[in-house]
């Protein structure tokens, strides 16, 4: 998949532009540095977006000047080397990190729209960073509203973290494991009963 899939199933050039010239709009350096990944391997694409930004009077100079560098960048140099689709989704799944409402939900939208397939890359960054509690319920929470499990990997991960310490993140995984299908439940209570049993010798 080396193009951005525009179009499929309701993913839209737009939406991705939006939730990239967001992350730039954020002072934080390891997103911005995937956002600019991202922008740079779009390459041409993306200018009309980051230009249109750029000009709005809206913008904030710091902001402004990191579009313009990127803007810059793409005129200099042509697009980047790489496949763009992984760099869009890795910056996406960064996006979740931080905490803003606003480029949190652009991110997520982005991710929902994407094919399933992006569950196995979600189920992986929330176990990674189950310590995180803020990052991996967001995570958990697009997994949710995807509703879907190509892989029974994923769900088996997602059962670990249906018995995590912390409440809001057991609950998060919970929620996912449900909304990919209603027998869950019973998938739930048969994990519950096996710890017990285990736990009590």
């Amino acid at each position: 998949m080396n193009e951005l899939p525009a179009g499929q199933q309701g993913l839209t050039i737009q939406a991705i532009m939006d939730a990239l010239i967001d992350g730039l709009r954020l002072k934080d350096e390891q997103l911005q540095e995937k956002a600019e990944a991202a922008l740079t391997r779009i390459g041409r694409k993306a200018l009309r977006f980051l230009k249109d930004k750029a000009q709005c009077k809206r913008t904030l100079p710091d902001h402004r000047d990191r579009l313009l560098r990127v803007v810059q960048g793409i005129e200099t140099h042509g697009k980047q080397p790489g496949n763009e689709s992984r760099a869009v989704l890795t910056y996406l799944i960064d996006a979740l990190r931080v905490s803003n409402k606003s480029l949190n939900a652009k991110a997520a939208d982005v991710l929902c729209s994407m094919p399933a397939e992006v569950v196995e890359r979600l189920v992986a960054a929330a176990l990674i960073n189950h310590r995180k509690t803020g990052y991996c319920v967001r995570l958990l929470g697009v997994i949710e509203r995807i509703g879907q499990m190509p892989k029974a990997t994923d769900q088996l991960e997602l059962m670990m973290l249906a018995r995590h310490g912390n409440k809001r993140i057991y609950e998060a995984a919970r929620a996912a494991l449900i909304s990919t299908h209603p027998q869950n439940w019973d998938i739930l209570g048969g994990w519950e009963e096996i710890v017990r049993c285990v736990a009590h010798g």
